[in-house]
């Protein structure tokens, strides 16, 4: 594809906001500066896309990270709660979607974006919440150190204790609470 720049024949809207490509045509932004700013010659602008368009790419995207680091418009998109949701129910599924968000840990799910994936009608099974309720807590690096520290545990590899870090162990009480109630 010689043309990299996104042509509105490349993207039909569908009136449920989703995005179908025709032809199975690759869509690439043509960025020519770090801040996402007008490029010369330019079909469309990223600036110029709205909001519920970039937030549809966003949640196909496998790596994230990557996707918010690469401008200001983009980071502000990785951060909104309902992008996130959609990504995270695009990517796992609804029956898992709660489960993976809190895997990824605090720095992904908060209580806007736990609020914003039930919005979406993620499904919070009875085993969901009978292993949240399990492992909510259980683990305290701190104790964990002092243990080690006065040989308490006996004679202990602390690289084996770090790896078995419950999934639920550092969630958010308000999340927890949400979910709970």
């Amino acid at each position: 594809m010689s043309d990299e720049r996104l042509s509105s024949t490349d993207i039909a809207l569908k009136s449920n906001k989703d995005i179908s490509l025709k032809s199975n045509k690759v869509i690439a932004l043509k960025l020519n500066s770090p801040s996402c700013g007008p490029s010369v010659g330019a079909a469309t602008n990223v600036l110029n896309v709205a909001d519920e368009i970039l937030i549809n790419f966003f949640k196909f995207i496998t790596s994230p990270k990557n996707f918010a680091s690469s401008c200001k418009r983009f980071s502000i998109i990785a951060r909104d709660e309902h992008a996130r949701a959609e990504w995270i129910i695009c990517q796992y599924g609804k029956a898992h979607a709660l489960f993976h968000a809190i895997r990824l840990g605090p720095s992904f799910i908060n209580l806007p974006v736990a609020k914003a994936i039930v919005a979406k009608k993620a499904i919070l099974s009875r085993y969901f919440v009978q292993k949240l309720l399990i492992n909510f807590g259980k683990h305290d690096q701190q104790l964990l150190e002092l243990k080690i520290a006065h040989n308490i545990m006996g004679h202990v590899d602390i690289n084996r204790i770090n790896h078995k870090v419950p999934w639920s162990s550092n969630l958010q009480i308000p999340v927890f609470t949400y979910l709970m109630t």
